[in-house]
C-alpha cells in the first residue's frame, strides 16, 4: 500500500512527490527511537548501508534533512519531527487494514474437497 506525501516548498506552493511506501513509513518511524542507522537496520531486519541509502534518498527526493547526523550517531531532523504524528497514524492505519485483510481470511468459509490416488 502507498501513501502520497505531500509537502510545500519555501514559496508555499504545493507540490506532489513520489508516494511513499510502506518500508518507508517504517524506517522513518524507526529513526524516531532510534540514534543509529545500525540499530534502525538490526528492528528492520536490513543492512546499515540499506538504511543509509533510503535515507539519502528520501532528503533528496523532499528536499530537506530527516536525521541530523553527528559524532554520537543520528537525531530526528525538525521536518521529521513534524511528521512524526503523521507518520505513527499512517503506520497505525496500514496495521489495521492489513489486521481487517487477515481476519477476512482467518473466516472463510465453505467445503473443501480432497482426493487421493492410490500410488
Amino acid at each position: 500500500m502507498l501513501l502520497a506525501l505531500s509537502m510545500s516548498n519555501t514559496h508555499g506552493m504545493g507540490v506532489t512527490h513520489k508516494k511513499i511506501s510502506t518500508a518507508e513509513i517504517e524506517l522513518l518511524m524507526a529513526l524516531g527511537s532510534r540514534t543509529s542507522f545500525t540499530s534502525v537496520a538490526a528492528d528492520l531486519g536490513i543492512t546499515q548501508s540499506a538504511v543509509s541509502k533510503a535515507i539519502v534518498a528520501l532528503e533528496e527526493r523532499y528536499g530537506f534533512e530527516l536525521v541530523v547526523r553527528g559524532r554520537s550517531g543520528c537525531v530526528p531532523g525538525k521536518e521529521l519531527q513534524r511528521l512524526r504524528p503523521l507518520l505513527r497514524q499512517a503506520h497505525q492505519a496500514l496495521g489495521a487494514v492489513e489486521g481487517e485483510l487477515a481476519g477476512r481470511g482467518a473466516s472463510m468459509s465453505g467445503s473443501i474437497r480432497i482426493a487421493g490416488f492410490r500410488s
